[in-house]
């Protein structure tokens, strides 16, 4: 109404200055002054309801600005902490480094005398200490091992090498989706002489059902056979750009694989996706099995299967 009143009076005004000055001329002085009062009062009201709107339109404006500023000052919060965990992250990887890579030279040295080329750690492969967390857990059972790997790579030589040079036996089982990646790490095992010790599978990524009642593209489980309890599930694929949380499917769908005491470990939960899943891992029951955190290594986290009962 405001709005309307200080549209309307000066107008108004204008329009009874008007007839003022058309009463003046025709000789109507007392009613030519008295509309004249009346025109000046019409146009005070006009010019302080228009003051008022525009004192009010420009708090308005400043709120705005204020919001826009706190917004600003907000998200730039947010960036400078991810930079700066970022940056306390890599003091970390290259703190680290040096140790890393002495640790895995004595792996590879225990493991094998071939000068033959390994599959490459790190970025899109598994890290050092992942690897290293596979090796102490096949050391620490000290019998025949059975360990399924989802992504194949790095990590199934690895494996395979140290279950060879361990003499307890075991096999080591990969699932991989794409067709190239698996001929290669078959390329590695063979070249390394332990491809009696690894099977590398293809397994397209399809839709599958979830216990919860969801879909999920995940591995077709068609071609993997009866293997018995799996003793340590890697966990690095699929690639975590084919759907959020890519890597879910896991657990729910591989807990019966899964004996009291088996070892979980789920690579780059570095990543926000990954540490998600991690919540839902430790959340969920899954054919009577539960999953205990045991420790972050690197950017993996290791789990224990534990019995929901």
């Amino acid at each position: 109404m405001k709005d309307r009143l200080a549209r309307l009076g000066l107008p108004a005004a204008a329009v009874l200055s008007i007839a003022t000055a058309v009463l003046a001329a025709t000789g109507h002085l007392a009613a030519a002054v008295a509309v004249l009062g009346v025109a000046l009062a019409v146009a005070l009201v006009g010019l302080h309801l228009r003051l008022s709107v525009m004192t009010r339109e420009q708090r308005a404006r400043s709120t705005r600005m204020q919001k826009a500023l706190a917004d600003h000052d907000a998200t730039a919060r947010r960036q400078t902490g991810v930079v700066r965990a970022d940056i306390a992250a890599a003091r970390v990887h290259l703190d680290t480094l040096p140790s890393d890579v002495v640790y895995l030279q004595r792996l590879v040295d225990a493991v094998t005398s071939d000068d033959r080329p390994l599959p490459a750690l790190g970025h899109w492969a598994v890290t050092t200490r992942s690897v290293l967390a596979i090796a102490e857990e096949i050391r620490r059972l000290g019998r025949p091992v059975t360990i399924l790997d989802l992504g194949s790579g790095s990590s199934t030589v690895l494996a395979a090498l140290v279950v060879r040079a361990r003499g307890f036996g075991g096999q080591v089982w990969a699932l991989d989706a794409d067709p190239a990646f698996a001929e290669e790490t078959r390329g590695y095992l063979h070249g390394h002489g332990v491809d009696e010790f690894a099977t590398v599978l293809d397994a397209p990524l399809i839709d599958v059902d979830l216990p919860d009642g969801s879909t999920a593209l995940w591995y077709d489980l068609a071609g993997l056979p009866d293997i018995g309890p799996v003793d340590i599930l890697f966990v690095d694929g699929p690639i975590g750009a084919i759907a959020s949380q890519a890597r879910y499917p896991a657990f729910p769908l591989l807990a019966d694989r899964l004996p009291e005491g088996a070892l979980v470990v789920l690579d780059d939960t570095d990543r926000a996706d990954e540490r998600a899943i991690v919540r839902r891992w430790l959340d969920v029951e899954a054919s009577g099995r539960r999953l205990e955190k045991v420790r972050v290594q690197g950017r993996a986290t290791l789990m224990r299967v534990r019995s929901a009962s």
